[in-house]
């Protein structure tokens, strides 16, 4: 099964903007969909992040729930085939190629009313910390529904074309955000244990530093209608929902204000701005 990493990723529209330092007033000015198209994707796959954490969170609930050796040798062989998950004193600890994580609970399923999680550290591979204890809670507020409180998680940027050499830039942001999250069983056996939709929330993301040439925009969101996250043969995608975002540049303290109304189908991307 295809390991899909926690990081946020762009398309090669970013490095081309990145590499001639343009700001977002000056690629609104020259196209404003791409400017929208742009931002919306930074989001989309902030929000994205959060869930995959989420997610992650989920599927170690279901292994560390699970009574049966056969239970927990099949959660391993569907979500964990290449991950090495154990057991520290009132924590879990995941590990795998891209890095680790250790989560700690209230002692309580984490689809049960009640339960609360938290992420208590989250670092890549080469060790760069980007979650530390109280920075990921989790409260079940409901079977299968929770709020999320994030506080200046880390995100490590890239381009999408990741087997390039040639494209290796790569920008640090800190995210946050709350949100209302439910989620429901997906018709099979897929890369995260549940479908999800956030039928609330706000968060957005800065830059970690301002530096001359990179993409120093502040993005503040809200999301207007539920925004569901669905598999695609080979990938997550966000099916329909709105975003509202508001950007700021971070140099010259311009605003933009858009909203982004998704309805996308397999093979056929389709957000709207406006």
């Amino acid at each position: 099964m295809k390991r899909i990493m926690p990081k946020i990723v762009l398309n090669c529209l970013v490095l081309f903007l990145l590499m001639n330092s343009c700001t977002i007033g000056e690629i609104a000015d020259k196209d404003e969909y791409a400017s929208h198209k742009l931002v919306y994707e930074y989001s989309e796959s902030a929000i994205y992040e959060m869930l995959y954490s989420l997610d992650l969170a989920v599927r170690v609930s279901a292994y560390a729930n699970a009574t049966t050796d056969s239970a927990r040798n099949a959660i391993i062989k569907a979500y964990f085939s290449s991950d090495k998950i154990t057991q520290t004193s009132e924590a879990w600890a995941v590990a795998n190629k891209c890095g680790e994580w250790l989560f700690q609970s209230n002692g309580l399923p984490i689809e049960q009313q009640g339960a609360e999680w938290e992420i208590a550290l989250s670092k890549n591979s080469g060790k760069e910390v980007f979650i530390t204890s109280g920075d990921f809670l989790i409260k079940a507020t409901g079977y299968r529904n929770w709020s999320l409180q994030l506080n200046d998680i880390g995100s490590e940027i890239t381009d999408r074309l990741e087997s390039s050499a040639k494209y290796d830039y790569y920008f640090d942001f800190t995210s946050y955000g709350n949100y209302s999250i439910a989620a429901s069983e997906p018709d099979s056996i897929q890369p995260f244990y549940y479908d999800y939709d956030i039928e609330s929330g706000n968060g957005g993301f800065v830059p970690k530093k301002i530096e001359s040439g990179h993409y120093n925009v502040t993005v503040n969101y809200s999301v207007e209608s539920p925004l569901s996250l669905r598999y695609d043969t080979s990938k997550y995608i966000f099916t329909d929902g709105t975003l509202l975002l508001n950007v700021v540049d971070s140099e010259d303290s311009t605003v933009e204000s858009f909203k982004a109304t998704v309805n996308t189908v397999p093979g056929n991307w389709n957000v709207t701005f406006k």
